[in-house]
């Protein structure tokens, strides 16, 4: 346009602790960057006051205490009310996942409306690998990831001793309003015990 003089990009300074440096401050034009304001003309270093930025820092300090200090207040919590083996096991899940052409399948619904599938592969008669998958609540992962690994090395005559009360005493502890979800996951690997049994029957 006629009559205005395009300017040309330049450098930008955002350090936020760095004082204006010597020069002409007129006819400078500014943008902003994120939570800076920095100018687009040689000379002009300085992003909004110290002041300001000091004080964003000290609000986010804050901010990550306050969520440090949440986080292990939920850990506590959650150590308490599932036990040591429970808490850790809920850190570090295993067993989890879907496994392709299993030899044996179970999927329960219960009555809390949570699903659990377990998944069995067989060698020699005996179980090799187990998995399972659930839709359910920290304490329905928890049993069904207990649960799986009950049946490692077990043949299905041992597969009939995995109760509720088994998968409980393995985990050491749940909350009383959630100790129906070992059943379930206990349930569920009859079911899956139940599938592999009809299809060595069909097979012969």
């Amino acid at each position: 346009m006629h009559g205005l003089r395009k300017l040309q990009p330049e450098q930008t300074d955002v350090s936020p602790f760095r004082h204006v440096r010597p020069g002409k401050i007129s006819n400078t034009r500014t943008r902003g960057y994120g939570l800076l304001r920095c100018s687009t003309r040689t000379g002009i270093g300085l992003c909004r006051s110290r002041n300001l930025l000091w004080k964003g820092v000290l609000t986010m300090n804050k901010l990550d205490a306050f969520l440090d200090n949440l986080q292990n207040e939920i850990f506590e919590e959650a150590r308490q009310a599932l036990g040591e083996k429970g808490f850790h096991r809920w850190r570090n899940p295993k067993f989890g996942g879907r496994m392709e052409n299993p030899d044996g399948h179970g999927r329960v619904t219960g009555e809390c409306g949570d699903t659990m599938e377990i998944f069995l592969k067989f060698e020699d008669n005996r179980v090799s690998h187990a998995s399972y998958v659930t839709n359910g609540c920290a304490s329905s992962a928890i049993s069904g990831s207990f649960a799986a690994e009950l049946t490692l090395g077990k043949d299905p005559d041992e597969l009939t001793d995995i109760t509720d009360e088994k998968v409980l005493e393995t985990i050491g502890r749940l909350p009383e309003k959630d100790q129906h979800c070992a059943g379930l996951a206990a349930r569920t690997v009859q079911e899956a015990l139940n599938d592999y049994m009809i299809r060595q029957r069909d097979c012969k």
